[in-house]
Order: C-alpha cells, then structure tokens, then sequence
C-alpha cells in the first residue's frame, strides 16, 4: 500500500541529490642531504593522478501507481570525469651564512596536464632570520605559489554546497605572491614576544558570476564562474609563555 511507503499518504514525493568528489593516487619521495654541518639541503620529486567529479545531479520522484509506489529517474546529470596528472620536483637549502644570518632557499617545480592542456610553474621560494642582538631577531620571506585545485563556493544559499573543481583548458590556475616580515624578542625570562605581517597578491580567483547558482541546473560550472585578482593582508601579535607552571600563548590578528 502507498502508505507503507510514504506516511499520511501523500500523492507523491520529490527528492534531489547533489554530489561531488575527488580521487587522488600519489607518490613521493624526499632526500635530506648535509654536504656541510651548517648545510641541510633537502630535494624530492612527486606525482599525482587525480581524478575530478565536480557535480553529479540525480533527481527522483516517487509516483503512487496503482497503490504501487514507483520509483523513477525524473532527471539525472552525470558530468563526465576529469583526468589529470600532476608532476612536482622541488629543492632546497637551509644554510647559516654568518653566525647571526641564516638563509632558507627554494625551487619548486609543477607540471599539470589536464584536457590536453599543460600548465608549467617555477616558483621560487626565500626566507632570512637576522639576529640582531640575543633578545631580538628579525625574519623575513617571500614565496611564489600556483594551485590547480579551486575551491567554488556558493554564498546564496546556506546549505554545504563548496565544490573542488580542477583548472581546465578554460580555466587558469590560481597564482599568488606572499611576502611577510616580522620581529621577535625574546628578552624576558619564560616569554616569546612576536609581531608579523603579510601581504598576498592573488591571480585568477575563481568564483561565481554575479547571480549565477548551480541550484536547479548545476551543470557547465565552467560557463557560470569567472577569474579575476585578489589580495589579503594583515598583521598578526603573539605573546607565549615557555616555561612554568602554566604555559600558554594568546594571539591577535588584524586581517
């Protein structure tokens, strides 16, 4: 009977699934290599498959029939996979320079095929440590960075729908410069005084077109989004107690 199936007897029911996800097969293998007791260089290579399945859409309703409850596809959206390969090699040298500078240098690698599009990135990587009196020590880094993997939110609607799309032939990957500088002090006894900013420059940010939604016809998300430039900055206060009884740290950050 139909009311074995549906309570109060409704004359039919209408259900709607969303789905995303990834597959990932990785390997790796790092090499840490000291030619020198102030040298610690370290070098690697990675590969990566992936296997991307942005948005599978599956709408049902159920039917009373007969006092038969059917069950039918009323519509049903099945994006086709997304096959990518993902190639990294990478180094990089900790090093003291003088007794009170000490340097960590690096190149990083990528390669991504993905719809017979190759994207190839060479991102350089640098930091520095000053020691300027025992109490005080002064830090600064710049790092280059490319991501394949886009996150895509929705901010019209509340329900959990960010979905991780990779960069295709039609759309770019994310590219971005972080440069930071900070100071620290470590002057009283049991105490870790820090301050440190940062600023990030952001290319080919991926989000919706103004008005656009995936809710009711989520396919072709590559025609409902668009890139465009981004950046962030902030500065951020720490103060840690080490040693004691009670330890801790608190922290403030203006971002």
């Amino acid at each position: 009977k139909w009311s074995d199936y549906i309570p109060n007897a409704l004359d039919s029911k209408f259900d709607t699934k969303y789905r995303s996800g990834i597959k990932d097969w990785a390997y790796k293998i790092d090499f840490d290599y000291y030619p020198r007791p102030k040298h610690h260089v370290k070098f690697g290579a990675g590969y990566m498959y992936h296997d991307f399945k942005p948005e599978v859409e599956v709408t049902k309703i159920y039917e009373l029939e007969e006092e038969h409850l059917r069950d039918t596809v009323h519509s049903g959206l099945s994006n086709s996979h997304i096959y990518a390969n993902e190639i990294s090699v990478y180094a990089e040298d900790n090093m003291d320079i003088t007794p009170r500078l000490s340097v960590n240098a690096g190149l990083h690698f990528s390669l991504f095929n993905v719809k017979n599009s190759t994207y190839k990135s060479i991102q350089p990587r640098l930091s520095a440590r000053y020691q300027l009196t025992n109490d005080v020590a002064l830090k600064a880094s710049y790092t280059k960075m490319n991501q394949y993997i886009h996150l895509l939110s929705s901010y019209t609607i509340t329900l959990p729908t960010d979905i991780w799309v990779p960069a295709t032939d039609r759309i770019k990957p994310m590219r971005s410069h972080q440069y930071s500088i900070g100071g620290y002090y470590t002057g009283i006894k049991g105490w870790e005084l820090s301050v440190e900013s940062y600023y990030k420059d952001m290319r080919n940010v991926l989000e919706y077109k103004d008005g656009a939604t995936f809710l009711g016809s989520s396919h072709n998300w590559e025609e409902k989004v668009e890139m465009g430039h981004g950046r962030a900055y902030g500065l951020a206060f720490m103060a840690q107690k080490t040693i004691g009884k009670t330890t801790g740290w608190l922290a403030y950050t203006l971002a």
